[in-house]
Parts: structure tokens; C-alpha cells; sequence
């Protein structure tokens, strides 16, 4: 593998992270709007938010910080 293909590979992942985040970030803003137009048991309600939020940060931590910074 060449330098310049091993270049190309990497922006794609970042490109590729970088629209899966804004896609991640638009279904977070979408579920948080669901939830505060339902009537729910608020500890139900606030286990969901948690729970999406964990699996935010976990996709954070696995593809982002791998990004590389330049």
C-alpha cells in the first residue's frame, strides 16, 4: 500500500465520522424532541436519556478520538 492510498483511506474515515456524528447528533436532537412531547414516567424518560447518551459517548470515544487532528 502506498502512502497516498493509505492517506485517502484515513479521509475517508474521517470524512465518514464526521457526517455519521452530525447524523448521531440530528437523531439525538429528534429522540430529546419525542421525549418531551410524550407523557412518560419521568425515571423511564430519564433512563432512555441516559442510555442514549451513554451510547453517544462511547461513539465518541471509539471513532472520534481516532480522528486524526490536522
Amino acid at each position: 500500500m502506498k502512502k497516498s492510498d493509505s492517506e485517502s483511506v484515513v479521509q475517508i474515515e474521517f470524512y465518514t465520522s464526521v457526517i455519521l456524528y452530525y447524523l448521531f447528533m440530528l437523531g439525538i436532537e429528534v429522540i430529546i424532541v419525542r421525549f418531551l412531547k410524550t407523557n412518560c414516567i419521568p425515571l423511564k424518560c430519564t433512563f432512555d436519556y441516559f442510555v442514549v447518551f451513554g451510547v453517544f459517548e462511547l461513539f465518541k470515544v471509539n471513532y472520534l478520538n481516532k480522528l486524526p487532528l490536522h
